[in-house]
């Protein structure tokens, strides 16, 4: 269908703005080349009308060899509740922040190699089979949320921001 190989092209073309990855022939790989999938869905307005068709390149970094620290903080309920009721009182102003691409945000300190998203071929066919070498985190490796959450603590640090000593969430 059209509408899902637009929104593939849009997601590679995202992907690859942002550095995510570097074609490199197989050969230079120094581990397992991990597959990917697609993911694919429809988001609707709240009248249930079609918004966008939306594809989300994922790893599947469940075939990832080693071991790997995978912790993802989160905040308590009780300090969400806290948040929220002090911006009542306060009349501070609230608001939701979606990042685009949040994983694709974080750079990779080992780098790991991936097969090129089905239904894309290599930019350069005359370097002969090629693989993808992550210089950023991408969705399904199992130390995106950790790597994610690095670099938005420290961005929160360097803008003044300091853990709460009763929820410090790392």
């Amino acid at each position: 269908r059209a509408e899902w190989m637009k929104a593939a092209a849009a997601e590679v073309s995202a992907l690859e703005a942002k550095g995510t990855w570097v074609e490199v022939p197989v050969s230079e790989a120094k581990g397992r080349i991990l597959p990917g999938t697609w993911v694919f869905r429809i988001k609707r307005t709240p009248d249930g009308e079609i918004k966008k068709y939306k594809a989300r390149y994922c790893v599947r970094g469940d075939l990832q060899d080693g071991e790997f620290d995978t912790f993802a903080p989160v905040c308590s309920a009780e300090s969400v509740r806290l948040f929220l009721i002090l911006s009542l009182i306060l009349g501070w102003s609230t608001f939701a922040v979606d990042f685009s691409n949040a994983f694709v945000q974080a750079t990779l300190k080992e780098p790991i190699w991936i097969h090129l998203p089905r239904g894309f071929q290599s930019s350069s066919p005359s370097q002969g089979r090629t693989c993808l070498r992550l210089q950023k985190s991408l969705y399904g490796i199992k130390i995106a949320p950790k790597a994610w959450f690095k670099l938005i603590f420290n961005a929160l640090k360097d803008a003044g921001f300091r853990p709460c000593t009763h929820d410090p969430c790392f």
